[in-house]
């Protein structure tokens, strides 16, 4: 299934043929390099009727407001993004990254869900969950778009999440492992002390889990979600 990405400038630090230099560059490299490792199919463009990526200058009253940008979902489930393109020239970091790295990450986990679970190698039922933020363990790193040459985020493979892999791990190929972090780079997870193994539930309790989460504040269900930390880079 193909992904349907736009653009939304708000911004007056952005210019319309800035961001008609980008969107090749993006598109390029989702049907290249991201979508051989992710094995996704998009098209992004700017104006159009996809999943909103909209460039605000700063944060507003409803933002994270440390974040330089972020993704999550709508009250209908719908995937959007935001970057904050003057906020991140304040810090010293290229808005266009930043827009690639949230598009990235808003293909790889559209619903702000996918995890991957690490044993820690105790045999206790005990490890690590981790969010597959797939431009998160390299945060810092940057290339060249093929195109335009605009700044585009580095991005880990799949086998990152794997720790027995051996291979290249991330795109530039600067990270030397799975589970290692470039410089800058950061990982979200939570810690599991105790877990009994994966079990069948009926349909009943499923049904008490769905009536208990609709139930829950809002800021308990989506702690942790809205997490984009803004990056002073060299």
């Amino acid at each position: 299934m193909a992904f349907y990405v736009s653009i939304q400038n708000n911004s007056a630090a952005v210019q319309q043929a800035d961001i008609d230099s980008l969107v090749p560059d993006i598109q390029a490299q989702i049907d290249n390099e991201f979508g051989q490792a992710w094995g996704i199919c998009a098209t992004i463009d700017s104006g159009g009727g996809g999943w909103p990526v909209a460039i605000n200058d700063y944060p507003g009253p409803n933002d994270p407001q440390d974040a330089l940008g972020y993704h999550f979902i709508d009250q209908f489930g719908n995937p959007y993004a935001v970057i904050f393109a003057q906020f991140s020239l304040d810090n010293g970091v290229a808005w266009q990254s930043v827009l690639d790295h949230e598009v990235l990450e808003m293909l790889a986990d559209s619903l702000v869900d996918s995890t991957a679970f690490i044993d820690d190698g105790l045999n206790q039922g005990t490890g690590w969950i981790v969010y597959e933020e797939v431009c998160d363990p390299c945060e810092a790193l940057t290339y060249n778009g093929v195109l335009n040459g605009s700044p585009l985020s580095d991005f880990v493979f799949p086998q990152w999440y794997d720790a027995a892999y051996q291979g290249q791990v991330d795109y530039m190929g600067a990270i030397p492992g799975p589970l290692f972090l470039a410089s800058g780079g950061y990982a979200s997870v939570d810690q599991i002390l105790q877990a009994s193994g994966w079990q069948a539930i009926s349909a009943d309790l499923y049904k008490k889990l769905a009536e208990r989460m609709r139930h829950m504040p809002k800021a308990v269900q989506t702690v942790d979600m809205r997490k984009r930390q803004p990056v002073k880079r060299n």
